[in-house]
């Protein structure tokens, strides 16, 4: 494709799986830029930099090669470059719709199909070194592994379980890098609003020492590894097998309408959601009362998308699982200090400053956890309607 000095070219791949989920690569003038649906950046890449531009775009594009698809001698604005690729695209992109029938197996991929959305754009942004964003593909990732445990019977079930396996292990080699993101800036802040008769030089100096190496690298490891394309490949072709298999092969609860099945499954995780909160505090049923909520979130979600009364639910619901999520960085927090404070003291420093942010962080546990159990009476009850709809 002819090019020179006024020339944008488009960058995708054959199957154009850039613009599909709201990307534009452009090359213009020695520049590289990434348009997406909510920004546009200028990328600190030369002109035959074409490697280090795929790399940026693995998740949305999967790994396949980028070439060039479109040219235009018309600069886009900012703002503008996915409007003018999908029209130059047009032809391209057209594809026939997918009939849905309103069962519960169609609700739930519209959701699933969403939230790989998600996923893709929070590994653009960690590649970005955007602020939090390994926190927000952590939290893409593990809503996915929650809607194929939580939806199984009407997607996959055994085909889902090897990816909710492999999801678990991306959201493990994210964890670290995700704990210090959160963690640095909410102790600076703990330690900036101590008394004037804390140490709090040498403390704040010892938790940027601490957190120096915190798993960017094995992170990016990941993100760059085989297995992360394999799992993102393997949900992929789940997605396809689950929309073309016939519908006379699908399960019971698969072909259902989504809101007789829906309801059902929301009112059994309302009441797995009561008994893990009742059991949850400074111990690891903290854990599976966060994953029960996220399992709930996401079939709101498809309940919402379904048509079902859902009007009222996802703030209360929502509010619960970000104090749940409060509660487990203070938590974390407290570990990571324990350590803090064992360091400090073996080096013969004054660690009375992390005796007093540990005291603070336990009576944040006790506060959040609290406030997520009167956040959860709230929460059930705008429920309701979700739980009863169909039945």
């Amino acid at each position: 494709m002819p090019t020179d000095a006024v020339t944008t070219e488009f960058f995708d791949t054959t199957g154009l799986r850039l613009l599909k989920q709201g990307f534009a690569l452009t090359r213009r003038s020695g520049e590289w830029w990434l348009h997406t649906q909510r920004r546009c950046v200028l990328l600190p890449y030369g002109a035959r930099e074409t490697g280090a531009a795929a790399r940026l775009v693995l998740a949305p594009a999967r790994g396949v090669e980028l070439e060039p698809v479109a040219a235009t001698a018309t600069e886009p604005s900012e703002n503008a470059g996915l409007t003018v690729a999908k029209r130059i695209l047009a032809d391209r992109l057209t594809r026939p719709e997918r009939v849905t029938d309103g069962s519960a197996r169609d609700a739930l991929l519209v959701t699933l199909h969403e939230m790989l959305g998600r996923i893709a754009e929070a590994d653009v942004d960690v590649r970005l070194g955007e602020r939090a964003a390994a926190g927000r593909l952590r939290v893409a990732v593990r809503r996915v592994r929650g809607l194929l445990g939580v939806a199984a019977p009407a997607l996959g079930g055994r085909l889902g379980a090897g990816i909710r396996r492999e999801l678990g292990w991306l959201a493990g080699e994210l964890a670290p890098v995700h704990e210090a993101e959160v963690l640095v800036p909410r102790l600076r802040q703990r330690l900036a609003a101590l008394p004037e008769e804390f140490a709090r030089e040498p403390a704040q100096a010892r938790v940027t020492r601490y957190f120096a190496d915190c798993g960017r690298a094995r992170a990016a490891a990941a993100l760059g590894s085989r297995r992360y394309l394999q799992v993102l490949n393997a949900i992929d072709v789940l997605e396809v097998v689950l929309a073309e298999t016939p519908r006379t092969r699908w399960p019971k609860a698969a072909r259902r309408p989504a809101a007789t099945v829906l309801p059902g499954m929301a009112a059994s995780w309302t009441r797995k959601t009561t008994q893990e909160l009742r059991r949850a505090g400074r111990d690891r049923g903290l854990s599976e009362a966060r994953h029960a909520v996220e399992k709930l979130r996401c079939l709101v979600d498809s309940g919402c998308r379904a048509g079902i009364g859902t009007r009222g639910v996802e703030v209360p619901l929502g509010t619960v699982g970000e104090l749940l999520d409060e509660q487990r960085v203070a938590m974390t927090a407290h570990r990571h200090l324990r350590a803090l404070r064992t360091q400090a003291a073996d080096a013969g420093e004054d660690y009375a400053v992390f005796d007093a942010l540990l005291r603070a962080e336990i009576a944040a546990i006790d506060q959040y956890s609290a406030r997520a159990a009167e956040a959860w009476q709230a929460a059930r009850s705008a429920l309701s309607p979700l739980c009863t709809d169909g039945t």
